[in-house]
């Protein structure tokens, strides 16, 4: 049975349904890099702001980790279904942004509802996936995810041609509006959540009882997982930061031709996901991610190490690896922690993400000061990453074909009837 065979009428139109949020999210990520030179000239961004508002933006994600504590609480529709109405408002408001303030403040809204709606997809994805398939269900929806970042790089080769200019690649961001239709009718409730349901939403205690959970049932589990997120987007970071500037500085390339071997040995190196994907189903979770984990660093640092001649070869297999990474570290931050704080750790994983980027970009410019070159700082910095399997093999589980129930069961002696409701919705 291949893997695309494995899954069944009722997992693709699931898939089909959450694609939208991953392909959006990486849509509006790439257009801000992408459009630069044109909303400078429009809106008047300074040119000593640019990496500033670059940052401010990125940094709009970390409020997300409150929509995905409310997915805790209210649930996974609900606020799936309002973080994709939010997000259509507020990319519409950017296309029609009169100036750079506005355009900020767009965007860092966007960006908050962008982040917890991918989170909510993958949250859906594990808990709605039959074991068997989890993995190769979210490397599904990265692919779609990256897909949009394509679709980006497409349309802005037309953007001097579109009516209105950049604005008409953010007014493409209403789509996600059609998918609210398809949602509500195709999309309930996650069986796993209402197994585990809280009795009210009532209360201030409640809001903080995720995390209270987290912290007290999976000490080791948040430690590893919170460690092995910030070593790899500390990493990873500058490699992906700096590459354009490494191809044209170093080896001579042309625009040009570092965007048509990004798009085509990107392609190439996607893959990655949907082997990772199948590996984690059918090899083992564990020793898929230990793989990967350690081919990654290894590739990021022979990347910015060897002659031209294998430097092509080399991308795609750096991007094959840290793509690998994307899908298994997701189905694990997803998998390792209960259902009633799901949610929650993946919008935790969300922001540790986003400071392990921001710490490895300024420890990049650090080390720059001290070595005098970029290349031998990100060298220092990929090598950081070969910390990571000692972690996944110390304090990871293998998860492989386990129920949700049984990898992270609920508190059965306050809950005994709905941790065995959980468990029959995850084995279905």
């Amino acid at each position: 049975m291949t893997p695309w065979s494995s899954l069944d009428r009722r997992e693709w139109q699931l898939l089909g349904l959450l694609g939208t949020a991953g392909f959006f999210n990486r849509y509006d990520e790439g257009l801000l890099s992408l459009l630069l030179v044109q909303i400078q000239a429009d809106l008047g961004f300074a040119e000593a702001s640019l990496g500033w508002l670059g940052s401010a933006i990125e940094l709009g994600a970390i409020p997300s980790l409150a929509l995905l504590v409310l997915a805790d609480r209210w649930g996974r529709r609900p606020i799936l279904l309002g973080t994709i109405l939010g997000y259509t408002v507020c990319t519409v408001a950017t296309a029609l942004a009169p100036s750079a303030g506005f355009f900020l403040a767009s965007q860092l809204l966007a960006r908050m509802f962008l982040g917890a709606e991918f989170g909510l997809a993958i949250v859906v994805a594990v808990e709605e996936l039959r074991p068997t398939n989890r993995a190769f269900g979210v490397a599904i929806l990265g692919t779609l995810s990256l897909a949009g970042h394509g679709a980006a790089m497409i349309l802005f080769g037309f953007v001097d041609e579109l009516p209105f200019g950049w604005r008409a690649l953010y007014a493409i961001g209403v789509v996600p509006l059609l998918a609210v239709a398809a949602l509500r009718r195709g999309l309930p409730e996650t069986r796993a959540f209402r197994a585990v349901q809280p009795d009210s939403t009532d209360g201030t205690g409640s809001w903080s009882q995720p995390f209270r959970t987290l912290i007290s049932r999976y000490p080791a589990r948040c430690a590893a997982v919170g460690a092995v997120t910030l070593l790899w987007s500390f990493s990873n970071v500058s490699v992906d930061f700096f590459l354009p500037k490494f191809a044209q500085e170093v080896h001579g390339w042309s625009p040009g031709r570092f965007a048509l071997v990004a798009v085509v040995g990107g392609a190439l190196g996607l893959t990655g996901q949907l082997l990772a994907g199948w590996l984690g189903d059918r090899r083992g979770r564990k020793g898929s991610t230990l793989f990967f984990f350690v081919m990654e660093p290894v590739c990021a640092i022979l990347l910015y190490s060897i002659c031209a001649g294998g430097f092509i070869a080399m991308y795609v297999l750096w991007v094959f690896g840290s793509v690998a990474n994307d899908v298994l570290a997701r189905t694990y931050a997803g998998e390792l922690f209960p259902t009633s704080a799901r949610a929650t750790a993946l919008g935790a994983v969300g922001v540790l993400a986003t400071l392990g980027s921001a710490a490895g970009l300024a420890s990049e410019s650090l080390l720059f000061g001290r070595l005098g070159t970029h290349w031998d700082a990100i060298r220092i910095l990929a090598s950081a990453g070969l910390l990571m399997p000692f972690i996944v093999w110390w304090a990871y589980p293998e998860t492989r074909g386990r129920t949700l129930a049984e990898i992270a069961p609920e508190t059965t002696a306050a809950q005994p009837g709905r941790a065995a409701a959980h468990s029959s919705a995850s084995s279905a």
